[in-house]
């Protein structure tokens, strides 16, 4: 019913109309990972194949728009000159298979593009042990984990059988191995879990979870390398914060020369006390995880995205990157009020 109403707004000339009051904004459009296998189907906000991805892009370009970047976005804005034909792309992460053909085909065709690059993680070659705990418990729809048997990894961990189906055991059992455990002890729980399941994860499929190393960063001309915090993480006082961007910013500095200006909000998540610790660090723009468009008076601090996903027809995609979805919402919400 929601694909036939866009369908039928369209025909009857609503994206036109909508087209034209936005006329005055412009979108970001958000991108994560690229599966390689059926990572689309996992997490479909963070992975998408990239022949969905290059013909979402040509498909764009066929109907109008024009890439520019995010710095260009930006002047638009503080000039009052936004446009709604103009997008600009951001990644964010830094995942190897991004480097395999998405990066490359924007590279290619000369194609702006931002990519907030975490570093932490690109300091080794394993995959973000979250991202793959959780693949390996969706692919397997495994129930239970008897883990008794890494109790010289995991010393302290009070439970000896996990239950899966119980988020909030699942996640106090993630964060206290991300918390307690180096890289090596990580990789050495999921080898473990892959055997306790009896599935296990192909080179490809790792890779799909890895951040790739800064020196794929050197050879970039049309993509950008901005800031996205060294852990991937916004926890801790301001002062802890401003020290993780500035070592973000510094270990990139080593590999780009571009500035170090702007930054995406780890997983999207912000909160206004943020604001100041930006400012110290020197940050001009802040992109979040929320969906809407940019318009003159969005605080450059708490710029919207549009998340693309293999599981949006393009149809849907367009209603965003022109704002009636966020329309839409508006109207409901002031029907709701009175």
């Amino acid at each position: 019913m929601k694909l036939a109403f866009y369908k039928i707004s369209k025909l009857l000339g609503l994206f036109s109309c909508i087209r034209y009051l936005n006329r005055n904004k412009s979108a970001i459009l958000c991108y994560h990972g690229v599966s390689v296998l059926d990572e689309h189907e996992f997490l479909p906000a963070n992975f998408i194949q990239f022949k969905n991805f290059k013909s979402r892009i040509i498909h764009l370009k066929s109907n109008g728009y024009k890439f520019i970047s995010l710095q260009q976005l930006i002047e638009n804005k503080k000039r009052r000159s936004l446009n709604i034909n103009e997008i600009a792309i951001t990644i964010d992460d830094g995942f190897l298979p991004c480097f395999d053909e998405m990066i490359p085909f924007l590279e290619k065709e000369k194609i702006p593009a931002t990519l907030y690059f975490t570093t932490m993680n690109s300091e080794n070659a394993y995959p973000i042990f979250r991202l793959a705990f959780n693949y390996l418990v969706w692919k397997t729809r495994s129930e239970k984990l008897d883990i008794s048997a890494l109790s010289n990894v995991l010393q302290s961990y009070v439970k000896s059988q996990i239950d899966l189906n119980n988020l909030d055991q699942k996640w106090k059992f993630i964060k206290f191995v991300e918390r307690t455990c180096n890289f090596e002890q990580r990789n050495e729980v999921l080898e473990f879990v892959q055997s306790e399941f009896g599935y296990f994860l192909t080179k490809d499929q790792k890779r799909a979870f890895t951040i790739a190393s800064t020196s794929r960063l050197k050879s970039l001309k049309y993509v950008n390398v901005q800031l996205h915090s060294h852990k991937h993480c916004m926890q801790g006082s301001n002062q802890e914060i401003e020290k993780d961007i500035d070592l973000n910013r510094e270990k990139l500095s080593k590999v780009v020369s571009s500035k170090l200006e702007h930054f995406c909000y780890p997983s999207g998540y912000y909160e206004q006390r943020y604001y100041s610790v930006l400012k110290n660090s020197h940050i001009k723009s802040a992109t979040t995880c929320e969906i809407n468009i940019v318009d003159k008076s969005t605080p450059l601090l708490c710029l919207p995205r549009v998340t693309d996903s293999d599981k949006r027809p393009f149809i849907v995609l367009e209603s965003q990157l022109i704002g009636l979805q966020s329309f839409l919402h508006n109207l409901i919400k002031i029907s709701f009020k009175y």
